[in-house]
């Protein structure tokens, strides 16, 4: 039996460095794309409705100020992820 005492070296590949060539990844990428799309059309309409009712509670002076508030936030919240989902399909495609 033979011993290797040569130190090894390992080459190192980053994220950055995967082949952008590949048919899989690319179809991978397509999927999510198409599957961003689809979420940001269907979850839209919702949003928006539900962003209008936060908007129309927060806004009612006879509400409680707590209760006002708390539909500001939960507005804000809404909002953010009516963007994100917008956004979604441009951050797939700046990973392809």
């Amino acid at each position: 039996m033979t011993t290797d005492t040569e130190p090894k070296t390992l080459a190192r590949v980053g994220p950055m460095q995967q082949n952008r060539d590949d048919p899989a990844r690319a179809q991978l990428l397509k999927d999510a794309r198409l599957a961003a799309q689809v979420a940001h059309a269907v979850a839209s309409p919702a949003l928006a409705s539900a962003l209008s009712y936060l908007e129309l509670v927060s806004d009612n002076i006879l509400l409680p100020e707590v209760l006002r508030g708390r539909a500001r936030e939960a507005a804000l919240r809404v909002a953010e992820a009516a963007v994100h989902l917008e956004y979604l399909p441009d951050i797939i495609d700046s990973h392809g």
